[in-house]
C-alpha cells in the first residue's frame, strides 16, 4: 500500500504552531512548506540577480578602428600584440592597398604584430559571413596577397618597426564607472553609447589634428607625466579622483574636461553641492540648470560658432573666461566653452555638445596656447595621419598615411633619413607622394 503525505496544515496543526515560539516555530513551518519557500526564494534571487545585472551593466569600451585606427587602437596595444580582420564582414571588404594601411597603422601606435581572424572563411554557423584571409574555396586570393606583401616588407624591414617607443604629451582619461552611469542617465539621443560618443567626440577631433595621444585609466592619480589631459563625461567619480584632477591642474596640468563632468558619486547619487562638485574652483564654473538643445548655436568670441545637440549646461563663470556663449534669446547670457587659469595650471571646459567643425579649432587653440607645438592650418590633418616614435636602434620613425582613395602630398618634418618601405633617402622638407591608402615611413 503506498502512503502520501498531507501537507496541508489541519486545525490541529495550526494549534501547535501557535504554540510554539522561536526556533521550533520555524522548524515547523519548514516542515510544511519548505518546497513553496525554496521556490519562492530562487524566484528572488533571479529577479535580484536581473537587476543587478541591468542596474551594472557596462558597455565595452575598448574595441579596434578598422580603418580609422585610433582610440581603439591606442588603448589596445597597452594590452595586446594587436588583432585585425582580413576580408571581415560582407561590408568590410578593403580595398587595394587598405589592409597594409591597417597593419602599419597598429605599428605606428605600438604595436608589435598583427594577427588575421580567421585564417580561411568557415563554412558553417553564424560566423559563415566573417571572412578570412582566404575564402570559403581556400585559393589564393587578392587579400591573401597583400598580407604576404605585408609579411614579406616586416620580414626585411621588422627590426626597425617593432618596440616604437612613444612619449605622447597628450592623454585621454577612460572611466567605465561614467560609461555605466550614462547607459542609466544617457543623452538624449545616444543612449547606451553616450560615454563612447562623447570620449569619441574628443579623441576623433584630437586624431583628424594629428595630435598623439596616450589613453589612461581613472584608477590612476598621478597625470604628471602628461601636460595636457583630455576628461570626456566624467559623470562618476570619487572624491579622491577628482582631488587629483584638481592637483594635477594646480601643479602645472592643463585639463579639457566636458558637460556631465563631476556630477554624480561612485554610486551614482548625484552630489548635492554646487556642480561640478569639487571641480568648481578649478574650472572657474558653476550650474544648476542643463536641457536637451534644440536648434540653439553656440558663438565664440571670435564670430565661429556651431550647432549644439543633446546635451546644454547654463554655465556661470566665476574666474573662468567665456570663450563661447549661447545664441539663444534667453540663454545668451550663459556661458558654453570657458577657460580658467588655475594656481600653475589652466583649464577648458566644454559645456555642451557641439559639432566637430567648432570643436578642433577650440582644442588647437588651447594646446598651441599652452605649449604645444606644431600646430596649424597648413599641418596636415586627416585624411593625412602622422605618428611619431623612436625605434630600439635609437632612430626616429615618422609614419605617413593616407587615408584616402586619391594620391596626397605630404611635407617630411622631420630629419633627412629613409624611406624603409622604398630604401629611398628622404631629405629633410622633402615633398613626399602617398598613392590611394599608401603610406611612407622615414627613419631618421
Amino acid at each position: 500500500m503506498q502512503y502520501t503525505r498531507n501537507t496541508t496544515m489541519t486545525k490541529t496543526d495550526r494549534d501547535t504552531l501557535r504554540s510554539l515560539h522561536g526556533r521550533k516555530k520555524w522548524e515547523h513551518i519548514w516542515a510544511y512548506y519548505k518546497l513553496p519557500i525554496a521556490i519562492v526564494l530562487i524566484v528572488v534571487y533571479i529577479l535580484g540577480y536581473a537587476a543587478y545585472r541591468h542596474v551594472t551593466k557596462k558597455e565595452d569600451v575598448l574595441y579596434l578602428g578598422l580603418v580609422n585606427i585610433t582610440a581603439g587602437s591606442d588603448l589596445t596595444e597597452q594590452l595586446t600584440t594587436g588583432f585585425a580582420e582580413a576580408q571581415g564582414l560582407t561590408p568590410w571588404l578593403p580595398y587595394p592597398g587598405q589592409l597594409r594601411l591597417q597593419a602599419y597603422s597598429h605599428l605606428a601606435n605600438g604595436s608589435n604584430s598583427v594577427m588575421y581572424w580567421h585564417w580561411h572563411s568557415i563554412h558553417n554557423a553564424i560566423e559563415s559571413y566573417w571572412k578570412g584571409v582566404l575564402s570559403h574555396d581556400f585559393s589564393e586570393n587578392a587579400t591573401y596577397r597583400e598580407a604576404s606583401e605585408i609579411g614579406a616588407e616586416w620580414k626585411r624591414i621588422g627590426t626597425h618597426l617593432m618596440n616604437l617607443k612613444k612619449e605622447n604629451r597628450v592623454a585621454v582619461l577612460l572611466d567605465n564607472l561614467s560609461l555605466a552611469g550614462l547607459r542609466q542617465f544617457p543623452l538624449e539621443t545616444t543612449g547606451d553609447h553616450s560615454y563612447n560618443a562623447v570620449m569619441r567626440w574628443l579623441a576623433d577631433a584630437l586624431y583628424r589634428r594629428n595630435i598623439e595621444f596616450d589613453m589612461v585609466s581613472s584608477g590612476e592619480r598621478d597625470f604628471s607625466a602628461y601636460d595636457f589631459l583630455v576628461v570626456p563625461a566624467l559623470y562618476a567619480a570619487s572624491d579622491d579622483l577628482l582631488g587629483a584632477l584638481d592637483r594635477y591642474v594646480a601643479e602645472g596640468g592643463h585639463l579639457i574636461a566636458t558637460f556631465r563632468t563631476g556630477f554624480a558619486d561612485e554610486q551614482l547619487k548625484i552630489h548635492s553641492d554646487t556642480q561640478p562638485h569639487l571641480l568648481g574652483r578649478c574650472l572657474g564654473i558653476h550650474y544648476d540648470q542643463f536641457t536637451y538643445p534644440k536648434n540653439v548655436r553656440i558663438a565664440t568670441t571670435d564670430g565661429r560658432s556651431a550647432l549644439t545637440h543633446d546635451w546644454m549646461e547654463l554655465v556661470t563663470c566665476d574666474t573662468a573666461t567665456p570663450l563661447a556663449h549661447y545664441d539663444h534669446p534667453f540663454w545668451g547670457s550663459y556661458a558654453a566653452v570657458t577657460e580658467n587659469a588655475y594656481q600653475k595650471g589652466s583649464a577648458l571646459y566644454l559645456g555642451a555638445f557641439f559639432d566637430d567643425e567648432l570643436l578642433e579649432p577650440l582644442l588647437v587653440s588651447y594646446l598651441s596656447k599652452h605649449g604645444y607645438e606644431g600646430l596649424s592650418e597648413d599641418t596636415p590633418q586627416f585624411p593625412l595621419i602622422v605618428k611619431r616614435g623612436t625605434n630600439d636602434f635609437g632612430k626616429n620613425l615618422c609614419y605617413y598615411f593616407n587615408y584616402s582613395g586619391e594620391p596626397r602630398t605630404v611635407i617630411h618634418t622631420g630629419n633627412a633619413g629613409t624611406d624603409l618601405l622604398t630604401d629611398t633617402p628622404v631629405a629633410a622638407g622633402a615633398v613626399l607622394t602617398l598613392a590611394p591608402w599608401g603610406l611612407a615611413v622615414v627613419e631618421s
